[in-house]
């Protein structure tokens, strides 16, 4: 009697610890199943820094250079004078016939000639209704050299679009700085009127062209 209730003893003692070894085993399966298993929150993404973009380069682009200016060969001015004289108005000016316009130039029939000059002379009267009306007259013209010499030139009239003037040519090769005198006696008038003035030419050598 005594061994069968060891053997159902035993047989129990046996059980009980081959399920506390089973229950041990699965508590320690389960730890490792839930270390190895993956939150389930998705994973937070990080934003992704934009690439860096190139440094800008200095433009190299040059500065345009504008291409110089070239001096405008301008026709030397004509040396003249101006008087009034008792109502009447008298413009003269002297200039070398190279530098004359070549529509002028064709207009009076004349050469260019770096050894000849051009006197032209217009008389206007200041008490005319018409701005710069011209008026006709008997005019003569002389040039006196330095030295006290004096030469005729000779004026011709020139009538162009309802205005006259007067013209004469003179000889400048050896005389550059002179004098001119003139004379004119207004059409119905007894006023004869005088005028003077110094001439100095410029002895460029080159002849201005258009």
């Amino acid at each position: 009697m005594n061994t069968m209730q060891n053997n159902k003893a035993r047989s129990a003692t046996i059980k009980a610890t081959l399920l506390i070894a089973l229950l041990a085993m699965i508590a320690v399966l389960a730890g490792c199943d839930q270390g190895e298993q993956t939150p389930n929150n998705p994973p937070v993404e990080q934003p992704v820094a934009p690439p860096a973009e190139p440094p800008v380069e200095p433009s190299a682009t040059e500065p345009t250079v504008e291409p110089p200016v070239e001096p405008s060969a301008e026709k030397p001015q004509p040396l003249g004078q101006t008087m009034e004289i008792d109502g009447f108005m008298l413009r003269a000016n002297v200039s070398r016939t190279d530098d004359l316009p070549d529509a002028m130039a064709q207009q009076y029939g004349i050469s260019a000639d770096p050894d000849l000059s051009l006197l032209n002379l217009v008389i206007l009267e200041n008490q005319s209704d018409q701005q710069d009306a011209t008026v006709s007259a008997e005019v003569s013209a002389q040039y006196e050299s330095l030295t006290g010499q004096l030469a005729d030139i000779e004026m011709r009239t020139v009538e162009a679009d309802g205005y006259v003037s007067y013209i004469g040519t003179l000889d400048t090769s050896s005389e550059h700085i002179f004098k001119i005198l003139i004379k004119a006696q207004p059409a119905n008038t007894d006023q004869v009127l005088e005028m003077e003035f110094e001439v100095q030419l410029d002895t460029h050598d080159t002849p201005y062209t258009e």
